[in-house]
């Protein structure tokens, strides 16, 4: 297993090289399933995670243990990634280890946090409180002198 979470970028084809046949086949059973759900873009997203969980911890899918996943949960928690994007992975890999192995007992350590909210993007959160509109447009009222 990798001891720190690697920068990958998009090297989907170089990581998909590199597994073994009875990974792929896992590998497309586990897409399969998740397609009954998940759109072209998140299956691509789907991919991606699985193939870096898969070289992280350098070992076939159906061999891995409760130790090593929650070895790669502490690996992503201090991976270069966004906040949001380790959600992400977690939760492929959660639902992976779920689907495979089906042991709960497995999982149950692998918390993800609930309720995030990516702070980026346009939401609830991000959005300008009427509050906070108030005091903008009196600060400006108060630098130019003028009501508005």
């Amino acid at each position: 297993m990798k001891q720190s979470y690697p920068h990958y970028g998009k090297r989907t084809k170089e990581l998909e090289a590199n597994l073994l046949q009875q990974d792929r086949e896992i590998f497309q059973r586990f897409l399969s399933y998740c397609a009954m759900r998940a759109g072209p873009k998140q299956l691509a997203k789907l991919r991606l995670y699985l193939l870096q969980f898969r070289d992280v911890v350098e070992k076939p899918l159906d061999k891995i243990t409760k130790d090593e996943a929650i070895h790669y949960w502490g690996l992503v928690h201090r991976a270069p990634y966004e906040e949001h994007t380790k959600v992400a992975m977690r939760k492929t890999v959660k639902r992976f280890l779920k689907w495979y192995y089906r042991d709960m007992e497995m999982i149950e350590s692998l918390t993800i946090p609930r309720h995030y909210v990516n702070k980026k993007k346009v939401n609830k959160a991000a959005l300008i409180k009427p509050e906070e509109l108030r005091l903008m447009l009196h600060s400006v009222q108060r630098e130019f002198g003028t009501k508005l």
